[in-house]
């Protein structure tokens, strides 16, 4: 994945006007956790957290995804594995809040109670929105090594790079991109280490791993990331490409044909752990009908 910090759910403060009305379920990416220590000897954490999504502006029905962002975390001491947990928690939450409300207004708790249902189920509206377009979110993903092998001339080598990486770095040349496995990578390791080079540059048949799961190519005439989905090879009519400025797109009239037109004689060839859905998920396409792998870039309370 592109961006690899934690995904957990946690509770999502949600404002109008500047003031604080009710609270919702949210995945976030985790970016700190410290320890601290209290007077009396106990300990508790504060977690650094972003969330996904936020207003378009202070006062906007309209929520957009963003880009995790160390400078504008949000500090929490409460974060969850999984949404039961936390609606559990919310739950109650949302029971002492009320009880809040009345507590200042006890003459009029029919209408405190109506008026913070229909916020909260406005408000939960969105919590499912946000669960619905965060499915590149997954929590307690495991996260791979980020290391790429690059054939490049007569020479192989393993690059401490991610795949992601890689791509910028090396935009400007052909290259196609290769999927193996965590046991396959091991096996082209040693055989660098060992034998100075992978065992496909002189052999044929018994090499200790697949060479040909390919999934991704760099077409210099269209200026173009093609990504090829390697599981489903025969008949497949589409596909997601990046551009230059890398962002994702869906071409409904390609076939699995023209793309793997592109893979013969590239000058670089690559071998990662990443996947082809790590990489639809590490570049979703957002807004973009008829792909088949769309999340929303902005979802809407109106």
């Amino acid at each position: 994945m592109k961006i690899n910090y934690p995904i957990k759910y946690t509770l999502m403060p949600i404002y109008e006007d500047n003031k604080l009305v009710t609270y919702i379920v949210s995945k976030c990416y985790l970016l700190s956790e410290c320890k601290k220590y209290l007077v009396d000897g106990s300990s508790n954490y504060e977690y650094g957290i972003f969330f996904p999504y936020e207003r378009e502006n202070i006062n906007s029905t309209n929520w957009i995804r963003v880009n995790p962002n160390e400078n504008n975390k949000l500090i929490t001491n409460l974060i969850y594995d999984n949404k039961e947990a936390a609606l559990k928690d919310l739950n109650t939450v949302h029971r002492q809040m009320l009880n809040e409300y009345i507590k200042q207004n006890p003459n009029n708790k029919d209408q405190i109670t109506r008026k913070f249902d229909e916020i909260n189920n406005k408000y939960t509206n969105l919590s499912n929105m946000i669960e619905d377009n965060t499915k590149d979110m997954i929590i307690n993903r495991k996260k791979k090594a980020n290391e790429v092998i690059i054939m490049f001339g007569n020479k192989d080598k393993v690059f401490d790079i991610s795949l992601y990486d890689f791509l910028e770095k090396y935009s400007a040349y052909s290259f196609i991109v290769c999927n193996v496995t965590s046991d396959e990578f091991e096996i082209m390791k040693k055989q660098i280490k060992d034998e100075g080079h992978l065992k496909e540059r002189f052999s044929k048949d018994d090499i200790g791993y697949k060479k040909d799961r390919y999934f991704l190519s760099n077409d210099l005439k269209s200026k173009e990331t093609k990504i090829y989905n390697y599981n489903n090879a025969k008949d497949r009519k589409g596909s997601f490409y990046l551009d230059k400025k890398f962002e994702m797109h869906y071409d409904g009239d390609s076939n699995t044909e023209d793309v793997r037109k592109i893979f013969l004689n590239p000058l670089i060839k690559a071998y990662t752990l990443e996947t082809y859905n790590d990489v639809l998920e590490s570049y979703v396409s957002f807004d973009e009908k008829d792909s088949g792998y769309v999340l929303k870039k902005t979802i809407s309370l109106r």
